[in-house]
């Protein structure tokens, strides 16, 4: 059980805060994963909503959140694995008064029965995103 609680401080430490800077700094070797598989849990780092063209949608929170949630989709499909065996779900959003708006996208891809999920209020996030989603997935389909 130590192991799993060390190996999930390790995830969240290097991979949630700050995870798509590396990817679009320029640097050709990102900084992080965008998963990682250990004792049969996926650890997807975190993903703001970029499109295939490094853009965020100028002023559309809602679509910003349907593309986050599209690449942790992409993410957990190279590693095998679809959103119907998300277990745990994080999201950091950069205004509160969002939530709602949040849970309405949401809803339309996670389904009951429903992953664990944290949302948490934060100042700012990396590259000037309004929302950032990390999850953990099992190799089993969520009960």
């Amino acid at each position: 059980m130590i192991t799993v609680i060390k190996v999930i401080l390790l995830v969240f430490t290097t991979f949630v805060f700050y995870p798509s800077f590396a990817q679009l700094s320029g640097s050709t070797k990102p900084a992080f994963s965008s998963y990682v598989v250990q004792g049969g849990l996926v650890f997807v780092s975190g993903q703001i909503g970029f499109s295939h063209k490094k853009e965020l949608p100028n002023t559309n929170f809602s679509l910003e959140v349907r593309q986050s949630i599209e690449n942790v989709e992409s993410v957990l499909k190279e590693a095998g694995l679809t959103l119907e065996q998300v277990v745990s779900v994080t999201v950091y959003l950069t205004d509160i008064k969002q939530y709602e708006e949040f849970n309405k996208v949401y809803q339309q891809y996670f389904h009951a029965p429903l992953p664990a999920r944290t949302c948490i209020a934060v100042k700012e996030l990396v590259m000037g995103a309004s929302v950032e989603i990390s999850v953990v997935a099992s190799s089993e389909k969520n009960k």
